[in-house]
């Protein structure tokens, strides 16, 4: 049954044959109510018979609803590997740890010992779902410790790498960058990006994320550097489109012509090829921001703050070895920027620390 809680419609239901509950919270009753049908007819099914194939449909189904398109499709590549070596029509209840822990040691031997945790991690998830949705009696994949792997590197580019990219990037590129530097956020929160996001009198942006358990898009205002304001206004004025979003796909033979990016990773990586740098991602560019302000000397939790982790370890992992004032942090890394350049069209230069 829906309900209102909180302005939110709520549903929960009951796992058959157990005393767990299951619940959460959508904008209308409609949604809320659909849910519900769903999830009860889930866990009413009986699991005897129900083999790893369709297990994996089915999460899969509520993984394309919860996850962004990138994770959705990791999550369908380590499943399909994983059906490379158990039949699909494996029953679930047959699946053990032994046969697990084999799996996963076979794919540490062939492939590396991180893509090996990075399955089992999703494999754990996998279950995980099953046992809270199906009442599975095990998760096969508990108790199955990570494989010795090294820690990947994070790479973030030197400032000097990122001053030349600046300088070969105009117009709607710039700008489209000046929204990563000058706010330090994830890339699909400035794909999504609306104009009512950014409200220029009041000087502050609205970046939207889905990091959070309810994988809702959570709101979250922060600072709107006056530079960026000033380039985003400029945009605004001087695009050829009209969107509800900032920046849409402009190329009319693409399949995604008008509508917001997915991603612009040849973008970037052509602008770095034109600026004969090594080639970084947008997410490279996030740690980067974490690696200015630290430079400048901001404490972690303010760098946290900036970066919007939930955990501090996350952002410990951007910038190390750092002390302990996010405010006119947005202010810090706009000084970084020379006022005589143009926010569109001149090359744009950081101020070096020590300069």
């Amino acid at each position: 049954m829906a309900y209102k809680d909180r302005g939110r419609w709520r549903s929960d239901i009951r796992i058959k044959g157990t005393k767990k509950r299951i619940s959460r919270s959508f904008l209308t009753k409609k949604e809320a109510v659909e849910w519900a049908n769903e999830m009860q007819k889930a866990s009413n099914q009986d699991l005897s018979d129900m083999t790893l194939g369709e297990l994996i449909v089915k999460y899969l189904d509520h993984c394309q609803l919860q996850f962004m398109p990138a994770t959705y499709s990791l999550k369908k590549g380590i499943f399909s590997r994983l059906l490379d070596s158990f039949d699909s029509n494996t029953l679930v209840i047959s699946i053990n740890r032994s046969q697990m822990y084999e799996y996963l040691s076979k794919q540490a031997q062939v492939r590396t010992s991180s893509k090996a945790n990075e399955d089992r991690k999703h494999l754990n998830a996998l279950f995980n779902w099953a046992l809270y949705i199906y009442n599975i009696k095990d998760n096969p994949v508990l108790g199955i410790k990570k494989f010795k792997a090294e820690g990947k590197e994070l790479y973030t580019p030197p400032e000097a790498d990122v001053l030349k990219v600046l300088k070969v990037a105009e117009g709607e590129a710039k700008v489209f960058i000046n929204c990563y530097l000058l706010t330090g956020a994830r890339e699909q929160e400035i794909n999504r990006l609306r104009w009512k996001d950014i409200d220029f009198e009041q000087g502050r942006i609205c970046l939207r994320s889905r990091k959070t358990k309810s994988r809702l898009l959570e709101d979250q205002w922060i600072d709107l550097a006056p530079m960026l304001a000033e380039s985003l206004k400029w945009w605004k004025d001087n695009r050829h489109y009209e969107s509800e979003y900032v920046f849409v796909n402009d190329q009319k033979k693409s399949k995604s012509y008008g509508q917001p990016y997915k991603n612009r990773n040849k973008t970037l990586k052509t602008l770095c090829r034109k600026a004969g740098v090594k080639a970084f991602g947008f997410h490279a560019m996030r740690r980067y921001v974490g690696s200015i302000l630290a430079k400048d000397g901001v404490p972690i939790q303010v760098i946290q703050g900036v970066l919007r982790h939930k955990q501090l370890a996350h952002t410990e992992r951007y910038v190390r070895g750092l002390g302990i004032d996010l405010s006119n942090a947005m202010d810090r890394l706009q000084n970084r920027m020379s006022p005589q350049q143009s926010p569109t069209q001149t090359p744009t230069r950081l101020k070096i620390v020590g300069e």
